[in-house]
């Protein structure tokens, strides 16, 4: 909540570099905060993550025998596809904080097992730089940008700000969802 909170005033300026840069690092530094906790006293950190260590142990058995249902396509696509209908829905209607809460839920998975396979590696360095996996640091790189494009569709409205705020766009997210500022869009373009 307090994310938000922070991020509203970013948003009313139309800060297209600052508001994804802030929510970047705010979760940037969750996750460094998280793993170091995990690495070092696992038992603690569990209580605070809703189901990180089944997680673990799920993503333990991925690494030692390769099988994982929901790293197959037929699962994995629709899956993500909607997560991203989920997270615009839930952007909309709570100005990103179901969103972000939800967020900390997903990167505290894996958080966990990140600093579990710290734990468990004969070089946790390695397993460091290696153990989150590409496709969800782009996943998290795509919901940040679509967090803030979509609360700010919501909070601003339509868009007028220079190109020095943020880029040029006709219509934002937000705007799909919200009949009466879709027509004043469509008006003024």
């Amino acid at each position: 909540m307090l994310l938000t909170l922070l991020l509203l005033p970013i948003v009313a300026r139309e800060r297209w570099i600052a508001g994804p840069a802030f929510i970047s690092l705010t979760f940037f530094s969750h996750c460094v905060i998280a793993v170091g906790l995990t690495r070092w006293d696992p038992a603690s950190t569990s209580t605070l993550m809703p189901d990180a260590a089944e997680y673990w142990l799920k993503q333990h058995h991925w690494i030692t025998t390769g099988s994982d249902p929901e790293y197959e396509l037929s699962q994995w696509v629709p899956a993500h596809l909607q997560l991203a209908v989920g997270a615009t829905l839930y952007t909309f209607t709570s100005l990103g904080w179901l969103t972000f809460m939800q967020g900390f839920y997903e990167v505290d998975l894996m958080n966990f097992y990140l600093g579990q396979l710290m734990r468990h590696s004969d070089q946790p360095g390695i397993a460091a730089g290696t153990g989150w996996h590409i496709w969800s640091i782009l996943r998290g790189i795509g919901f940040v940008f679509l967090t803030f494009e979509t609360i700010s569709s919501r909070f601003c409205g339509p868009k007028t700000a220079t190109p020095v705020r943020s880029p040029p766009r006709a219509l934002g997210v937000g705007d799909f969802l919200s009949p009466s500022r879709r027509h004043r869009q469509i008006a003024v373009l």
